[in-house]
């Protein structure tokens, strides 16, 4: 994200470069701006609160600077909620703040199928929120396959024989 050799400025679900290679969708619609935005806005927070209410709060003293002091932490709050209200209507911030899950990045499996299965355990969640029952099932059947058939790294076997005993058998 920082070198922008990922996020360049076009929306990305056009680009089919960027496709992900499990599922062959990309549905980010942000661009480097609004990821930008929202890192402004994320260490806004991490780094200015602190640096203020220690920078406030060092020159307290009495009750106008303390008065002073509230004022200036109740602005700053309202205006990283207002950025966060603007940028979660106008700058993709939901859908950036929802995107910072990397359980499906291959980095983070042993094997290609363990990232597959995660993946497909997503999309039975969908399939769930639509009531499409025929997609759960056809979902669950390829979870059956892959631990059939693919090679899993054995806490994820484990992860699925709790989770789907009833097709392990």
């Amino acid at each position: 994200m920082l070198t922008g050799k990922i996020y360049i400025d076009h929306r990305q679900g056009k680009d089919q470069s960027y496709y992900d290679k499990f599922t062959n969708t990309k549905p980010t619609e942000y661009t480097r701006k609004h990821i930008f935005l929202f890192l402004i806005w994320l260490w806004g927070f991490i780094l200015g609160f602190p640096t203020l209410a220690g920078f406030l709060g060092a020159y307290t003293t009495d009750y106008s600077t303390t008065l002073i002091s509230i004022v200036c932490l109740s602005v700053f709050f309202i205006a990283w909620m207002s950025m966060w209200a603007i940028g979660r209507q106008s700058w993709y911030f939901q859908e950036i703040f929802d995107s910072f899950d990397y359980t499906n990045d291959p980095d983070c499996y042993d094997n290609a199928d363990d990232a597959r299965v995660f993946v497909i355990e997503e999309k039975i969640a969908e399939a769930r929120m639509t009531n499409d029952i025929g997609k759960v099932t056809e979902c669950r059947q390829n979870i059956k396959k892959i631990v059939k058939h693919g090679k899993i790294s054995k806490s994820t076997k484990e992860y699925l024989e709790d989770k789907y005993y009833y097709l392990m058998k």
